[in-house]
């Protein structure tokens, strides 16, 4: 899997570039 922190990095970006929802959408990718 992937680093805490390069977790932490692509969940932040996320959540920059389109808000909660794409945070949402995001963390389902991570967690696929």
């Amino acid at each position: 899997g992937l680093c805490t922190y390069e977790r932490d990095d692509l969940f932040f970006s996320y959540r920059r570039d389109r808000t909660e929802t794409g945070a949402m959408i995001g963390f389902m990718k991570l967690n696929s």
